[in-house]
């Protein structure tokens, strides 16, 4: 079981396992870079591209959006950061799609679907999904810290 009373990065038993999965997923990367003998510039460039992208942008908008979401009543902002950090992911997903890189004139069946429609129903699909979590948040009964739910109980 799982200590719930120290902080994640210094409970062994999540740490040495995540640290473990990530050498794996680091070391699949650097084999990709050798094996397939990827332009050592071509992948410089994105390499500094994706950590500018994600010091520059990501992490000060992360923050943004956390700081703001503490004004949240705490009954709902797991269910909207939730819904935050789905909605973004499938938006940085969807944004090579979006922009049609790839697309060729001479093979319509090159990325031959409306990326942008299809992105707008999964975001949707997202919104409704935070709504009913919120909603489900806010008419279930509150526990009390004993655990208790306050429904036919004694205390």
């Amino acid at each position: 079981m799982i200590d719930t009373d120290r902080p994640l990065v210094d409970n062994p038993r999540i740490f040495w396992p995540a640290v473990a999965i990530g050498g794996l997923i680091v070391a699949f990367g650097v084999r990709g870079l050798l094996v397939d003998a990827v332009p050592p510039v071509g992948y410089l460039k994105w390499f500094l591209g994706v950590n500018l992208a994600h010091d520059l942008i990501l992490v000060p908008a992360g923050t943004l959006i956390v700081v703001a979401a503490r004004r949240l009543p705490a009954r709902i902002r797991a269910v909207i950061l939730t819904g935050l950090f789905a909605a973004t992911v499938l938006t940085i997903y969807a944004f090579p799609f979006l922009l049609g890189r790839g697309r060729r004139k001479d093979s319509p069946s090159v990325l031959p679907l409306d990326y942008s429609t299809g992105l707008g129903w999964a975001l949707l699909a997202v919104g409704l999904a935070t709504g009913v979590g919120i909603a489900w948040q806010l008419v279930r009964p509150r526990e009390h810290k004993s655990g208790a739910t306050g429904v036919g109980t004694r205390g």
